[in-house]
């Protein structure tokens, strides 16, 4: 039912109900079978997608969540409320201070900075094993525009470095331009992108 949320099954086999209640009890047995690694991986989608949070030292655990996304924060919350033991969002306010400006700067720096690489690796990485096509690079230029995306939604916590990592941000996306119309015609070499990256990165 799209207005509850409820999964209503209605037996049309004529097997006197024996495949439907099957059905049932596998659906209501996968309801309460959600695993540590699903709940965190389902957790930190949240957190970095809806609350466009970043973490605050290095291996997660603390993020900061700007204002903006309360109400996101406040669902994720409610979220926990919903399992049993001592799954629990702590909020906890930030002084408006040097100290914290300086860390909100390194602590989102990092982050994305290791995104640009990560998805730099990623590329390369096609191009070297030959698996890179048209379809997988648009993919890689969607993920540079959500990079760019969070370059924005957080300038003002990168500070003196948001013109840094949105530099580093164009170049990889002038260097996915650059290698389409190679990747199109499948005459690409496994150094192409890196050669166009490193190119690039020196004009600037």
């Amino acid at each position: 039912d799209k207005l509850t949320g409820v999964a209503q099954f209605i037996d049309k086999t004529g097997d006197n109900g024996a495949f439907i209640s099957s059905v049932k009890d596998a659906y209501d047995h996968a309801q309460k079978t959600v695993d540590a690694s699903q709940f965190r991986t389902l957790v930190l989608r949240v957190v970095k997608e809806d609350c466009h949070g970043f973490a605050m030292r290095e291996g997660g655990g603390i993020y900061f969540v700007d204002k903006r996304f309360d109400a996101n924060r406040d669902r994720l919350a409610g979220l926990f409320k919903a399992f049993p033991g001592n799954t629990r969002v702590h909020s906890v306010p930030i002084y408006d201070d040097q100290g914290t400006t300086v860390a909100l700067q390194e602590a989102s720096s990092e982050e994305i900075f290791s995104e640009i690489e990560g998805l730099i690796s990623d590329i390369q990485a096609k191009f070297e094993d030959g698996s890179m096509t048209r379809r997988v690079l648009d993919g890689r230029k969607t993920d540079a525009v959500k990079i760019l995306e969070k370059i924005k939604i957080h300038e003002e916590h990168l500070d003196s470095k948001a013109k840094e990592v949105r530099s580093r941000m164009k170049t990889v996306q002038e260097a996915l331009e650059k290698v389409t119309t190679k990747v199109e015609n499948g005459i690409f070499e496994p150094e192409d992108f890196y050669k166009e990256l490193e190119s690039l990165g020196k004009k600037k």
